[in-house]
């Protein structure tokens, strides 16, 4: 019979797996730099979605899921590193087209040749050096779609005219301290059908860090948001609506490892801590679980090589981490992040580069549970799971498998023979052409706890899934 200490754990054990085992990783592949810029959309004609990534060597790829695995291209190489991305249609294009900020004072547009099958690459001068981020919105409200780029502390507006760009000063943050600027989004931040330009930046201590512009149909007017309490290095941003409630919300972190939400009641922002620990580099605001009807969450992107959930549940946020990079130390840090239908198969996923140089894709299962597996996907599952003695593991490929402890060490490597002394691990099918089939039955020396199933495939790409043993 189990102690009640047991008891207490197993239930503990269960409670997190609610938050880990939820949440499937793909390592999708890895370049040749830090992965930092990141962006989920379509710009081909076909409308497929593709998911974009640049890292600080200057070098830019595609991902496209293709046959069931990830394919990876790189379509550019810059001589200095890349920041941030968008996707858009600012020229009235048939199909979009990709922007990339880069620190050679250029921002690059990309647009999808169907005849020659090829990109074809526009270099767009910019007045500054340092370009942090351009996004694409109606800025002005009027119904034009317009280029915004954020270099050193300006802000500066692109205007397509059929002839060529028209580029026109926006503002700065601060041109006496100079508040070297990270991060642009457009929304209606305050609740007033208005669309304004929101740009967060690194600042003195005492001054603001969060800005907002708004067009009033002659100028542009600045006004301070938030000065987040003291911090500085505003790197993270996001207007969207988190709390599901109809009402859009500023939501800003950064170096000082504090995310705070900002709310506009009429005639001040109000401010709220959503999550303390560690530094913020990117925020996406997304159905990330895909609940019907949609319940929108706030993802983060941070130093400790995690991203995180956090939801609203009416009083309080709740975070949860929904998944780790595989690096050590500094280059275990996840900074690009991006919200989408990468797969093209209607379900959306969390995406994220890390600075180990690998670009991660997160899936949310509804249930710890096994469910069917969905055609012409990879696919790990472990049944019974939780499990007691003996957990079947199949995987839908020939793939080298080993088990994880959530230290990183290798607890068994899937034997391939039929049985293995040490762990009575048992294997049956797994040719090249069949799935694999594999029974672990834990000796008693492994205590209970989560484990972390890693499938490698033939291709190199990565594929995990956590499992849990209860004594």
């Amino acid at each position: 019979m189990m102690t009640k200490s047991e008891i207490l754990a197993i239930i503990m054990l269960l409670a997190l797996s609610i938050s880990l085992a939820q949440w499937d990783m793909v390592d999708m592949g890895t370049g040749g730099g830090w992965m930092r810029g990141l962006v989920v959309g379509p710009v081909k004609p076909d409308s497929r979605v593709s998911v974009f990534a640049a890292n600080m060597d200057g070098n830019l790829y595609e991902f496209l899921w293709e046959d069931s695995v990830w394919s990876m291209t790189n379509i550019a190489t810059f001589y200095y590193s890349v920041e941030r991305m968008c996707i858009g249609n600012v020229k009235g294009e048939r199909y979009n087209q990709l922007y990339v900020a880069c620190g050679d004072t250029h921002i690059y547009e990309f647009m999808w040749n169907p005849d020659e099958l090829c990109w074809d690459q526009n270099r767009i001068e910019t007045p500054h050096r340092w370009n942090a981020d351009v996004v694409i919105g109606n800025g002005r409200n009027d119904g034009i779609e317009r280029l915004y780029l954020g270099t050193e502390d300006y802000v500066y507006e692109y205007t397509w005219d059929d002839t060529g760009w028209v580029i026109e000063y926006v503002g700065s943050t601060d041109t006496t301290y100079g508040e070297w600027i990270e991060n642009l989004e457009l929304g209606t931040g305050k609740n007033d059908d208005t669309i304004r330009i929101y740009v967060s930046c690194q600042n003195d201590p005492d001054r603001y860090g969060v800005w907002e512009f708004t067009w009033n149909g002659t100028e542009w007017v600045r006004e301070p948001v938030a000065n987040m309490e003291g911090h500085h290095e505003i790197y993270a941003l996001a207007v969207g609506e988190g709390r599901n409630d109809g009402i859009t919300r500023i939501y800003a972190g950064g170096n000082q490892q504090k995310l705070f939400e900002y709310t506009w009641n009429g005639t001040e922002w109000d401010s709220i801590l959503v999550h303390e620990g560690e530094s913020k580099w990117s925020i996406a605001i997304g159905n990330g679980r895909n609940d019907y009807p949609p319940h929108y969450r706030v993802y983060q992107a941070c130093h400790d090589g995690y991203v995180y959930e956090h939801t609203w549940e009416g009083d309080s946020w709740n975070t949860v981490a929904i998944g780790v990079g595989i690096g050590w130390g500094l280059d275990n840090n996840m900074w690009g992040l991006d919200i989408g239908n990468g797969r093209n198969d209607g379900i959306i996923r969390v995406y994220a580069g890390n600075y180990d140089r690998h670009v991660y894709e997160f899936s949310f299962s509804a249930s710890i549970f096994e469910t069917a597996p969905k055609p012409d996907c990879f696919h790990i599952s472990a049944y019974p799971n939780p499990f007691n003695s003996s957990c079947e593991i199949t995987v839908q490929e020939d793939a080298e498998v080993e088990i994880y402890d959530l230290r990183g060490n290798v607890v068994t490597p899937i034997p391939t023979s039929r049985t293995d002394a040490d762990h009575s691990a048992e294997v049956s099918g797994g040719s090249a052409s069949s799935r694999g089939i594999f029974i672990w039955t834990p000796n008693e020396t492994i205590p209970s706890g989560i484990y972390l199933i890693k499938a490698k495939t033939q291709s190199g790409q990565i594929f995990t899934k956590r499992i849990i043993l209860i004594k």
